[in-house]
């Protein structure tokens, strides 16, 4: 399998062509559930803790670069919707973007501070960039920029890891403060070896890895789905648009050396205006994302 499918954005040949028919019209985010029709997707969550029947649930998969995008999004939706009170589940850099808009952290002020951080540990000039070094970053990152009250704000908020050595995907939640989330955060987006050179990290007592390793890498969607009710999932490759602006085709490769914080507040626009057009649709509000307006 391709390094840069691994990293995170890149689909196989096999998954974007089982992505494609279960594209909503005019490459709306990916509905599943028992209202989607013919976008039902039958799977198995055997893996995650009961939630409640008939509850929507929004999802923001590891996208890599594609993180950029996923805050657009939020940052829109933010606008209309009290995302804080929408159960939602998150992966890798997903569930930073989950974080941040619970906590209504401005996408661009979150760009801003990335950017910054990166140019005072050195990293444009590092020879090897983010690597070993990337982990402390989003921590610090993190800390900077998440309020005190955190962990209440992100109640509604699951964050899936990969366990180990069972490659079980296990949604964590409950959570017992900022610094647990935060733990919970950096080990969801914990790809192995590039972080911090080690393979995983330690997570409430559990061996842990990349949360996106069954939805990026088995090509399997359903690791990030709540049993019962509807999924919207806002997956970068469902933005037609999106593909061609993505420098590298969107891993960390693009995020080391072919963003900077403007480009990065272009992919954020682009997400907006993503979130804008399914807005004017009236997608959102039929899933049910209207009890949750503002």
């Amino acid at each position: 399998m391709a390094l840069r499918q691994l990293l995170g954005f890149g689909a196989s040949a096999a998954n974007a062509a089982a992505l494609a028919p279960a594209l909503a019209p005019g490459g709306g985010p990916l509905l599943r559930g028992a209202h989607a029709g013919a976008l039902l997707h039958p799977g198995h969550h055997h893996a995650h803790e009961a939630t409640a029947g008939g509850e929507l649930h929004v999802v923001w998969p590891g996208a890599g670069t594609g993180y950029f995008w996923q805050a657009g999004v939020m940052s829109r939706l933010n606008q209309h919707f009290v995302m804080s009170a929408v159960p939602s589940v998150g992966s890798s850099a997903g569930g930073l973007v989950a974080i941040m808009g619970a906590c209504d952290v401005p996408p661009r002020a979150a760009v801003a501070a990335a950017f910054r951080l990166a140019a005072e540990a050195g990293v444009y000039e590092r020879r090897l960039g983010l690597l070993g070094i990337w982990r402390g970053l989003v921590q610090r990152w993190l800390h900077e920029l998440l309020p005190a009250d955190a962990a209440a704000r992100c109640a509604n908020i699951g964050i899936v890891v990969t366990e180990l050595p069972s490659l079980r995907p296990l949604r964590l939640s409950g959570w017992r403060g900022r610094d647990d989330l935060i733990g919970a955060a950096l080990a969801s987006a914990h790809i192995p070896l590039l972080l911090d050179g080690s393979f995983a990290v330690r997570c409430r007592d559990r061996l842990v890895m990349d949360g996106s390793f069954h939805y990026s890498i088995l090509d399997r969607p359903e690791s990030l789905l709540p049993p019962g009710g509807m999924s919207l999932v806002f997956d970068p490759r469902h933005d037609p648009a999106l593909s061609t602006a993505l420098p590298g085709g969107g891993g960390p490769g693009a995020c080391l050396r072919s963003l900077d914080d403007a480009a990065a507040g272009r992919l954020v626009g682009m997400g907006a205006a993503y979130a804008e057009r399914l807005l004017r649709s009236g997608l959102l509000d039929r899933c049910g994302l209207q009890a949750h307006a503002r």
